[in-house]
């Protein structure tokens, strides 16, 4: 049973992994494979089945666990770029734009000065909320989702740093993802405390209170 939970992280991961690769660097405009889809869709339902089995009326045991974190690191920076990918497909459709990864990762498309520049504020707001139904969804821990939440950003800085060449600097991009984490983290708490809150059982009803 042992080896069987350790393959099937393994698959995950590298199915993960792929579908990463594939979606972000091999597809670089932003359109997604039928390939890529089927493989993502396959490991965030192996993750989601061994994850929803903690769920029965228990809490889960805090174990050092550094494949099953790996997994949901990648797994909830995943399901974020993916979205966001389809974010910038549909403003891109409105804005008669070309599909580009710029959107996501470049510096200068976060403003106010025009219609696209809010488009793009108002998609990484929207992304934020999937972000903490990520984080409902794989991490399942309250006192978790604000470490997962700074690591999907910190890898978006990297992300970003890499692909301009160059840290950071523009005050409207740290304006941005400052309150994309603060979202990110309180809604992803509140899913997880009220899930954990319902996990509690409560059998006071079937005793007798002791005058």
């Amino acid at each position: 049973m042992f080896s069987s939970v350790i393959l099937n992280r393994h698959t995950f991961t590298r199915a993960l992994l792929f579908a990463v690769f594939q979606n972000i660097i091999y597809k670089y405009n932003g359109i997604y494979s039928t390939l890529s889809w089927k493989i993502f869709i396959y490991g965030m339902n192996l993750f989601s089945r061994r994850a929803m089995n903690n769920i029965s009326g228990q809490f889960r045991k805090t174990t050092w666990d550094p494949i099953l974190i790996i997994s949901q690191i990648v797994a909830v920076q995943t399901v974020m770029y993916f979205c966001l990918g389809i974010w910038i497909w549909i403003i891109a459709s409105l804005l008669g734009s070309t599909k580009s990864l710029d959107y996501a990762f470049q510096y200068k498309e976060i403003h106010v000065r025009d219609f696209g520049g809010q488009l793009v504020i108002v998609i990484f707001i929207l992304n934020a909320l999937v972000g903490a139904l990520a984080l409902w969804w794989l991490v399942q821990r309250t006192k978790q989702c604000m470490d997962f939440a700074c690591t999907a950003h910190l890898i978006h800085l990297c992300c970003c740093w890499a692909y301009n060449a160059s840290f950071p600097t523009s005050f409207s991009w740290w304006s941005l993802n400052t309150v994309s984490l603060s979202i990110m983290c309180v809604c992803g708490e509140f899913l997880c405390m009220r899930t954990e809150l319902q996990a509690i059982p409560l059998g006071m009803n079937n005793q007798k209170t002791a005058l």
